[in-house]
């Protein structure tokens, strides 16, 4: 058998050889073609097959054009959508999709033919694609950064890291999937809660928010001299005191831009306890640097679960003009000590800004 793999142990030379021989014979157990282990061998992809080979569901694996019709899609409809979700295109080169997959092309397809039409399912589309290749990637990087190397480093073998790893996904997989779905449950009927209007054209959803932006004070200039280690952590603790915060005062971080990071809350007073209990905990922390956050409040425009307009724009502005520890904000927070500050790019009018005090 090992004169066989000859050829696909030529291509692991990254890998220790008796190690590698381990891990092809696992991998052709579990059901990996010769094509599929020489492709691995190839990219340095051989521990990824061997997590593919337990999550892989059963059942017989049918061409793209035959799943789209299975759905009720045309190839052409069906592949927009499977690109939608940030794969690649399935027709080229040809794809073959599993029954779990077929199942997920015809509950989309059915939103789309009974609920949304062809261009909202896209979109929402998109937004599923993004949200669960984010948490993919987090989940892949903890895992490798606290289970794959620090086991490694001890010296476990690679072809045991993969049959472990393997096993867990199989276990953790359709737990995590069912958690998942409670959830997004939960979320559903909290925004169903929450207040909402259309535009005047009745073609977008528009929202009532205080709006926020929290920016890191020389983030920049420190990084070029941090390590990557130093660097990650400084942002893990960002967020993590950021995502805290906004959600223990309501609010709901929507989304996170290097250094900075962008929430909403329904109210401006949750709003600006969230800035004023930010700026503390970061003061607080001689490993991180100071903050200054920008804050506005009306209508904003509500689309793939971000916001837009002026309110979101004037917030943006305001961050940037504010100084490290201080919260400028539009008068829609009521009165606080006014500020002159030049004519804010995008706004053709002087905006009455106030520094907010506790």
């Amino acid at each position: 058998m090992q004169d066989d793999w000859e050829a696909i142990l030529e291509q692991t030379s990254y890998l220790d050889r008796a190690d590698a021989l381990v891990l092809i014979e696992y991998l052709s157990e579990r059901g990996a073609t010769d094509e599929e282990l020489t492709e691995a061998a190839k990219a340095g992809t051989l521990g990824p097959l061997g997590l593919e080979l337990a999550l892989r569901p059963a059942g017989e694996r049918v061409p793209f054009p035959e799943a789209a019709r299975l759905a009720g899609l045309s190839a052409d409809e069906a592949a927009a959508m499977w690109r939608a979700f940030g794969f690649p295109d399935p027709l080229d080169p040809p794809r073959r999709l599993s029954p779990r997959q077929v199942e997920t092309l015809q509950v989309l397809a059915g939103m789309s033919q009974s609920l949304f039409g062809p261009e909202m399912s896209l979109q929402l589309s998109r937004v599923i694609g993004s949200s669960m290749a984010n948490l993919a990637e987090a989940i892949t990087d903890a895992y490798r950064l606290q289970v794959e190397v620090p086991r490694q480093d001890q010296g476990e073998s690679y072809s045991q890291l993969v049959k472990d790893y393997g096993e867990i996904g199989s276990v953790m997989l359709p737990a995590l999937t069912a958690a998942l779905g409670d959830i997004l449950t939960g979320h559903l009927l909290a925004v169903a809660r929450a207040g909402w209007a259309l535009d005047e054209e009745r073609t977008a959803v528009t929202r009532d928010l205080a709006v926020g932006f929290a920016d890191l004070v020389g983030y920049t200039r420190s990084a070029r001299a941090a390590t990557p280690s130093e660097l990650a952590a400084a942002i893990g603790r960002f967020e993590s005191l950021a995502g805290e915060i906004v959600a223990r005062h309501g609010g709901r971080v929507v989304k996170l831009i290097g250094d900075e990071v962008m929430f909403a809350a329904e109210h401006p007073v949750n709003a600006a306890r969230v800035a004023f209990e930010l700026i503390d905990a970061l003061q607080a922390d001689p490993r991180m640097p100071r903050v200054r956050i920008g804050l506005a409040a009306g209508p904003v425009i509500s689309h793939q679960g971000d916001y837009y307009g002026d309110v979101v724009n004037l917030a943006a502005r305001l961050v940037k003009a504010a100084e490290p520890g201080e919260v400028l904000a539009s008068d829609s927070f009521g009165r606080g000590e006014p500020v002159d500050l030049p004519p804010l790019k995008g706004f053709d009018e002087a905006v009455p800004v106030y520094r907010l005090t506790r």
